[in-house]
C-alpha cells in the first residue's frame, strides 16, 4: 500500500485565484448594485416632474435590468466564483443607497 504524502502537504483546497475571483466579483457586484439602485432613486425623483411617468418607469426598468444582466453575465463568464461574490456585492450596494 502506497501512501499519498503529496496530498497531505498541499495545504488548503481553496486557491488564491478563487479568492481573487470572489473579491473581484464582490467589488464588481457592488458597482453594479450602486448603478442599479442609483438609477432607481433617480427615476423615483424624476417621476414627480415628468409628463410621462409610465414611459420613464418602463425605460428605466429595461435599462437597469439590461445593465445588471450584462454585468452579471460578464462576471459569470469570467468565473462562476466571481458570480458568487457579485450577489452579496449587489445586496450590499442596496443597503448603502
Amino acid at each position: 500500500m502506497v501512501l499519498d504524502t503529496a496530498r497531505e502537504q498541499r495545504g488548503p483546497t481553496m486557491t488564491y485565484s478563487v479568492v481573487f475571483a470572489v473579491v473581484l466579483g464582490a467589488l464588481a457586484g457592488f458597482v453594479l448594485g450602486l448603478g442599479f439602485c442609483g438609477a432607481l432613486a433617480w427615476t423615483a425623483r424624476r417621476l414627480v416632474v415628468t409628463s410621462r411617468p409610465a414611459t420613464l418607469v418602463m425605460a428605466s426598468l429595461l435599462a437597469r435590468m439590461a445593465l445588471l444582466a450584462v454585468g452579471l453575465v460578464a462576471l459569470a463568464r469570467l468565473s462562476p466564483w466571481a458570480l458568487v461574490g457579485a450577489v452579496p456585492g449587489v445586496i450590499t450596494a442596496r443597503l448603502v443607497v
